[in-house]
């Protein structure tokens, strides 16, 4: 019996959800904790077109991992800089290198502090961040 009433709970429960457009959030209470399928399907595309990019050559993994953990309604490929400016609050890198380290000539020359104040922010290993996929 309790275990059902707990299972009830959690399918009751709300779930804040919130979206930043560049220049203020927005928070909205959702009465269940399930996320459009339209939600889900423009994330795996914005992370396979990033994917895509990185094999290319054109940006480096930390794209793919801005738009992972700091993703909001505008990819990372399309100027979206809401990643950006949180990464930099966390790193306390200026938001100007971290569009630099978005190169990958210049993210592949980046010292060890730096990798690992961005492997940090992604609670990921340094070795996961440079050797992507």
């Amino acid at each position: 019996m309790k275990t059902e009433k707990k299972e009830q709970d959690i399918d009751e429960r709300k779930r804040l959800y919130y979206h930043f457009d560049g220049k203020e959030w927005y928070y909205k209470w959702e009465e269940k904790l399930e996320i459009s399928d339209m939600v889900h399907t423009k994330i795996h595309n914005e992370s396979e077109e990033i994917r895509q990019h990185i094999k290319d050559g054109e940006v480096s993994p930390l794209a793919y991992y801005i738009h992972k953990y700091f993703s909001s309604n505008t990819s990372i490929l399309s100027g979206g800089t809401a990643g950006i400016n949180l990464l930099s609050s966390y790193t306390g890198i200026a938001k100007k290198n971290i569009k630099k380290h978005l190169i990958p000539e210049y993210f592949y020359k980046l010292d060890e502090d730096t990798l690992k104040k961005y492997a940090e922010a992604f609670d990921i290993s340094m070795e996961e961040l440079i050797n992507y996929e």
